[in-house]
């Protein structure tokens, strides 16, 4: 055994391989932290990959619903404008069997009545 170390001492090369030693377990440490960051990061992303991806499937239901929507909404509308047109006629129609009806009765009540 040297002087320095029986004496409890260590030499300059024995500090530098400490330092280099416990700069090593620090770093050994780090590493496993960003190891185990990186895991939980993989996992995070392969669940927000998943949500995206849900997301989008729900996404093209709801634009091939809105499409249908959209359809029915001009049919409504296509229907409303025939059923516009259709009670113009017909109201003009009861107009005219109301000035009709109503001619008829002036003409009836222009008769002499038996007595």
């Amino acid at each position: 055994m040297r002087n320095s170390q029986r004496n409890g001492h260590k030499s300059e090369s024995e500090r530098r391989m400490d330092r280099f030693e416990r700069a090593f377990e620090l770093s050994a440490r780090r590493m496993e932290q960003a190891e185990r960051r990186m895991d939980r990061l993989e996992r995070v992303v392969a669940q927000n990959n998943r949500l995206v991806s849900g997301l989008a499937v729900a996404g093209r239901r709801l634009r091939s619903d809105v499409r249908r929507h959209e359809k029915w909404l001009e049919e409504h509308k296509r229907i409303m404008v025939e059923s516009d047109a259709r009670m113009t006629r017909l109201e003009l129609t009861v107009a005219e069997i109301g000035d009709k009806l109503n001619g008829l009765i002036g003409y009836v009540d222009g008769l002499p009545r038996p007595d």
